[in-house]
């Protein structure tokens, strides 16, 4: 991986990896820090071909699993006006700590083409049929099978 760590996230599935939360207990401390929310928010997104995809807005807590569920991505716009948000599944993130950045395996269009929603109208996202299908989108295993 060139240098970058990843941490507080996960690799999706299909790597052959194990979810964040199994990972843990395999690191020393010093690389599954407990960090602070906000220090996790307003990051910048880059996919793999190193091409901006967004900023991380807020996370979404699953309160009752004890586990952050989704986080949610603003992408397009201008100066916050008119962008669209998107929930991302935790695991389908890396944090590139060399850079301070989040990574994804994302293009671009297919990242346009995902569901997402207005900053006014937020969708119920602890509906497990929503949240299948957006992990699905992101082929993501959902979190909740794990937890």
């Amino acid at each position: 991986m060139g240098g970058r760590r990843r941490m507080h996230g996960g690799f999706r599935a299909s790597r052959g990896a194990l979810p964040f939360w199994n990972r843990i207990r395999r690191y020393p401390m010093a690389i599954a820090d407990v960090v602070k929310v906000t220090s996790l928010t307003n990051v910048d997104v880059y996919n793999l071909q190193d091409e901006k995809v967004g900023t991380i807005q807020n996370l979404m807590i699953d309160a009752e699993r004890g586990c952050i569920a989704y986080a949610v991505l603003s992408h397009g716009g201008f100066l916050g006006i008119g962008d669209k948000l998107f929930a991302i599944p935790w695991s389908s993130l890396g944090l590139d700590t060399d850079r301070g950045i989040y990574t994804m395996d994302v293009s671009r269009e297919r990242l346009e083409n995902a569901p997402g929603f207005d900053k006014d109208n937020w969708p119920n996202m602890a509906n497990e049929e929503w949240g299948r299908r957006v992990h699905e989108y992101y082929d993501a295993e959902p979190y909740w099978l794990h937890v």
